[in-house]
């Protein structure tokens, strides 16, 4: 009897093993699988061991769903009537994002949302577009991330939010410009754009993830916009070729290890008052911020000694 219950427990034990092998889900074979899966949104962020390198350590959940649909190269899944880009067929290198797409009888189901994951590892994919009048409103977590060889997206001016790890690690590319619809910047949103050397951001966002922008080595300068309030940590650490900042009056707490590693940092314009400077909270780890000189703004020729900066009429930095 015993060994009659051992033989099932065994024969038991090999059928979850052959079942699990046959769900799992190889990444570099995505855009081949017949039925392409969509992965869950929810995700777990892992902090880097180290304080000074950011990682990508996402937990997946594959969910295979066969009322997906595909629509010129690309895989949407239709929730409430709005279509959201989950994935891709075959290996794209110039992809177009449409405003609408046809469902059923010829109806147009509007493209609101880039899913979580959607482009994750795509290494063949060089430019993203979207039609002039876009209904996109949310670039879903890590919907770009590892793309290697992105080299040009222009976000349109109906998204409202970039999701975290958004662009991580898309190390080609060299031009971002936010429109001024976007008002939240996710955690990691484009850290590690080794490439990245300029990066505009309006004064509609609101809110910075921490990391956002580490690691970009090669950016020169940044504007944070003037309704930011918290500076998150090592959001802009590894910035190795930052060489100044602007920083708005709004800010009331730089955290922990923003300028880690920054130590070509040599100039801050704050658009604020020596004594609203000194109000600001800066945590540990902000050396390279504190050791540059700082500029305070002044529209008008200053009248104490110090040191003061202003815009000239082309929205160019001018030290008085």
């Amino acid at each position: 009897m015993k060994k009659n219950i051992i033989f099932l427990n065994l024969n038991m034990i090999l059928f979850m093993c052959i079942f699990l092998s046959s769900c799992s889900y190889d990444n570099k074979s995505k855009a081949n699988n017949s039925i392409v899966p969509t992965i869950d949104k929810s995700y777990e962020i892992i902090p880097s061991t180290s304080k000074d390198k950011p990682s990508i350590m996402p937990t997946i959940e594959i969910n295979y769903r066969n009322e997906d649909i595909v629509y010129e190269g690309l895989i949407y899944n239709i929730v409430d009537e709005e279509a959201i880009c989950v994935g891709y067929k075959g290996s794209p290198k110039d992809v177009n994002i449409p405003s609408y797409i046809l469902h059923d009888e010829g109806d147009e189901i509007p493209v609101t949302s880039i899913g979580s994951y959607a482009f994750y590892g795509c290494i063949t994919l060089k430019s993203v577009t979207f039609e002039d009048v876009s209904n996109l409103t949310n670039i879903s977590d890590l919907s770009f991330a590892i793309c290697m060889n992105l080299t040009d997206i222009e976000i349109p001016n109906s998204v409202t939010n970039i999701g975290n790890y958004a662009f991580s690690r898309c190390q080609k590319l060299t031009t971002i410009k936010i429109p001024n619809s976007v008002t939240s910047i996710g955690s990691y949103a484009f850290s590690d754009c080794v490439h990245l050397m300029n990066i505009e951001i309006p004064n509609s966002v609101t809110s910075i993830g921490e990391h956002a922008f580490s690691y970009c080595k090669r950016l020169p300068n940044i504007k944070i916009p003037n309704n930011v309030t918290n500076f998150g940590e090592y959001l802009l650490a590894g910035c190795e070729n930052l060489k100044y900042i602007e920083i708005p009056n709004s800010v009331t707490i730089i955290e922990d290890h923003a300028f880690f590693f920054c130590d070509m940092l040599e100039s801050v314009y704050y658009t604020g008052t020596l004594e609203e400077w000194l109000n600001i909270n800066i945590e540990q780890s902000n050396s390279y911020l504190t050791s540059a000189t700082v500029y305070y703004y002044s529209e008008t020729i200053p009248t104490l000694d110090g040191n003061y900066w202003y815009y000239d009429n082309d929205g160019n930095i001018v030290i008085w």
